[in-house]
């Protein structure tokens, strides 16, 4: 009888032992502890491979949600970086294939070249993003504030990224060059089966960009227009009060051909554009204006033709314009452009003639 009861004590042991083992969240399973080990073992293997794919998925959450925030260009002188051609194409395909509606990131968001370092890492096994919005979120929230933190060569605080609204322009209105950059756009077009109309800037809009910024409201702009009244004196000055007439010359691409432009012949005027650029910075971030440009050089220019990621034309297969296509241009002479005045223009409203409202001009001499 007392052996029974041992034996009896030894068996409810080990069932309480089995018990414990098993009821690891106050439920019992059916499952084998054996078995249930054995996970526990292969999920602590595998432990770092698991967190670097949830981090990967992450990044790639992160950039499907930038690309649904996204607005499209809205300066004519936006650019994408060569750098990120083939990385940014192949997710832009991607992400597009499942967000048919929304278009593609903005200048500002593609030239984040950090974000983007740890694009490329990722899209070498690009999967469906888990849906870890408040991770992704919070993720964004850290760089952005690690951004701030970062003081630029120009003095200029760094805070939230902001759209431009507003831009300084030289306006072209010289006849025989819109009558080229017509011609020019128009070879271009026959390359194509379909109609590229979207990404053809009107001649009514040709100009080109000093500098842009965000004004947050009336106050600013009135800023922005004393900054550009103050421009006029040391740029007669610079240039003896004589005509400055700009050169345009040639035809190149920004971005793998997102952007196509006539760009300008080296000249003495070409230098003065620079030190207009240069006055115009100058006396706006005096006014606590800044530049909303990440890129560090001025490279002037007119634009021809502008990919923004319009979704009918990345449906017919346009996303950028190839070398060939404008390869006959490379050396093409536009004509002159006296450069009477700088403009504080709004990219958000148009004149009747579909030129930008123009806030404020400056003249410091009249075109002959």
């Amino acid at each position: 009888m007392e052996k029974l009861v041992k034996n009896d004590s030894k068996i409810v042991e080990k069932c309480c032992s089995l018990n414990t083992q098993v009821c690891v969240d106050g439920k019992r399973h059916v499952l084998p502890t054996s078995l249930l080990l054995n996970l526990k073992t292969w999920i602590q293997e595998q432990h770092s491979q698991i967190v670097k794919q949830i981090i990967e998925d992450n990044i790639l959450s992160s950039i499907e949600k930038d690309v649904d925030k996204g607005k499209q260009c809205t300066s004519d002188d936006s650019v994408y970086s060569d750098i990120l051609d083939n990385t940014v194409e192949d997710i832009q395909e991607k992400v597009l294939s499942t967000h048919s509606n929304d278009p593609l990131p903005s200048n500002e968001d593609l030239q984040d070249n950090g974000k983007y370092n740890s694009v490329t890492r990722a899209n070498s096994s690009f999967q469906k993003p888990v849906k870890c919005a408040d991770h992704a979120d919070s993720n964004r929230k850290a760089n952005a504030l690690k951004r701030e933190s970062v003081v630029s060569p120009t003095n200029q605080p760094k805070s939230k990224k902001k759209r431009p609204n507003y831009f300084v322009a030289v306006q072209i209105t010289d006849p025989e060059i819109h009558e080229v950059a017509k011609k020019v756009q128009t070879a271009i077009q026959s390359n194509y089966d379909f109609n590229i109309d979207l990404a053809m800037v009107g001649s009514e809009k040709f100009h080109i960009t000093l500098m842009v910024m965000h004004l947050a409201n009336q106050e600013e702009v009135e800023r922005a227009s004393s900054a550009l009244d103050k421009c006029v004196s040391t740029i007669l000055v610079k240039t003896s009060g004589q005509q400055v007439k700009l050169q345009m010359e040639g035809v190149s691409a920004f971005g793998g051909g997102r952007v196509v432009f006539a760009g300008l012949k080296p000249s003495h005027d070409f230098d003065h554009l620079h030190f207009m650029s240069d006055e115009v910075h100058k006396n706006m971030a005096e006014e606590g204006i800044f530049t909303t440009d990440t890129r560090s050089e001025f490279n002037p220019h007119m634009t021809l033709v502008k990919f923004n990621g319009d979704r009918k034309l990345f449906k017919l297969g346009f996303k950028k314009v190839s070398a060939e296509k404008f390869e006959p241009f490379l050396h093409q002479v536009f004509g002159s452009q006296s450069v009477a005045s700088l403009q504080l223009c709004s990219m958000n409203k148009k004149r009747e003639d579909g030129y930008y409202f123009v806030n404020h001009e400056v003249f410091f001499h009249k075109a002959s």
